[in-house]
């Protein structure tokens, strides 16, 4: 299960979408099952649209922390069942910043 801003456009009611199947992960990508996060500020930023490449739909919360549950390929610094913490940071991922 997942909270997420509704789709329809920003500072709409969240909604939990109990079917939220969780992708399998890509390569060099970790899935993590989150066992808790902070809710911040920077999620009211994001409710009301103000990060002007924000897409929708958008799952709130970016200081998480949890466990490791599945790898994709080339991801061989983690193995499943390590405890891991998320660090958030803004990617457009087309500008020459990002790329690098």
């Amino acid at each position: 299960m997942r909270v997420v801003l509704d789709q329809t456009g920003f500072d709409k009611p969240l909604r939990v979408d109990a079917d939220g199947a969780a992708r399998q992960p890509g390569p060099n990508e970790v899935l993590i099952r989150v066992e808790a996060c902070g809710v911040c500020y920077r999620d009211l930023i994001d409710r009301a649209g103000r990060i002007p490449y924000m897409q929708l739909p958008v799952v709130p919360g970016h200081e998480a922390v949890g466990r490791v549950v599945a790898l994709g390929t080339g991801a061989s610094d983690f193995r499943v069942g390590d405890r891991v913490a998320t660090m958030h940071r803004d990617c457009c991922g087309h500008c020459s910043a990002c790329k690098t």
